[in-house]
């Protein structure tokens, strides 16, 4: 019989101011980072909401996890189709666990079950049954141990890894806010709070704008020992209009022995309205301030999109 989470008297109150002032739109950055350390005990292990809170917690070994795995797989993707000029050499009969399950199980997280079954007409848990059934996991590597199955596992690898788009984000906010309100409309009723339900679906934008703050300059660990930088940008998209993102900023130098190499991917972006955010040619969301040291338009699109481009220069 599982047990009742209870929180303390303490973390209760904490967990109502936070929600008065989510209701009352007077909440920060720093509130949503307590909400999600307040939250993590009642939040699903499998679920968005349980991944960002345990890494954000976890000061050190960003190296796990769900969304760890959406960022690594991402890499190990752009490693396999665009970036690695050695990719025909790799050996799938014997492949470094690593490598493998950032191929396979990280870029299964990128999709849903309906994506997945008009690929390959399977969900998730009959992909990765398959790739389980075709191999074994030995002393940190995947050994084929059925090699009839090797066609059908890299025709699911290459499935899985032949596209990719910078722009697009990697995590769907709709998908964590969904996850998030559900665990606090049950602590509502739970703790009888004098707070409306629904409340995190009413300020959706600014609180995954916070996130993003909150995620902003995190360093990830990758499959390889490389590292990728958690890194906020904004980009004017059109008259009044912004996207602010959280990008993994990667240096894939150090694999092509080609110096500083950079390149950038989305984890999660939202369109707000500019004047929200911006004032004077500054941006300021919480606590952390900064400034535009350029402004440019881009040569495509015809000097259209105007990126603004950003440098931290101090927090309050």
């Amino acid at each position: 019989m599982k047990t009742e989470i209870e929180i303390s008297t303490k973390s209760k109150l904490e967990l109502l101011d936070i929600l008065s002032k989510i209701e009352n739109s007077t909440f920060e950055d720093s509130d949503i980072k307590d909400l999600f350390i307040l939250t993590r005990p009642f939040a699903d292990k499998n679920s968005l909401v349980f991944d960002i809170a345990s890494f954000i917690a976890h000061k050190e070994g960003k190296d796990r996890g769900d969304f760890h795995s959406i960022i690594d797989g991402t890499y190990a993707s752009l490693r396999y189709t665009i970036m690695n000029p050695d990719n025909a050499k790799i050996d799938f009969k014997k492949i470094e666990a690593q490598l493998f399950e950032a191929l396979t199980q990280s870029r299964l997280k990128l999709y849903t079950d309906d994506e997945l079954k008009k690929m390959f007409n399977k969900n998730s848990s009959a992909l990765i049954s398959l790739i389980k059934d075709t191999y074994k996991k030995v002393n940190g590597y995947y050994i084929i141990n059925k090699e009839n199955n090797i066609n059908s596992i890299l025709s699911i690898i290459n499935k899985l890894n032949s596209s990719f788009e910078s722009n697009r984000a990697r995590i769907k906010n709709d998908l964590l806010i969904n996850q998030w309100n559900l665990i606090i409309n049950n602590l509502i009723s739970k703790y009888n709070m004098k707070i409306s339900h629904n409340i995190l679906l009413k300020h959706k934008e600014d609180i995954i704008v916070c996130v993003i703050c909150i995620l902003n300059t995190e360093i990830v660990h990758l499959h390889d020992n490389n590292k990728a930088e958690l890194t906020m940008v904004v980009t004017e998209t059109t008259n009044q209009k912004c996207l602010i993102s959280l990008g993994a900023d990667l240096d894939f130098g150090r694999i092509l022995m080609t110096g500083p190499t950079g390149f950038s991917f989305s984890i999660l972006n939202i369109q707000v309205n500019s004047n929200k955010y911006i004032n004077n040619t500054e941006l300021f969301i919480s606590y952390q301030k900064y400034m535009y040291t350029t402004l440019f338009k881009t040569k495509r699109d015809n000097h259209k999109n105007l990126k603004l481009l950003r440098t931290l220069i101090n927090k309050y």
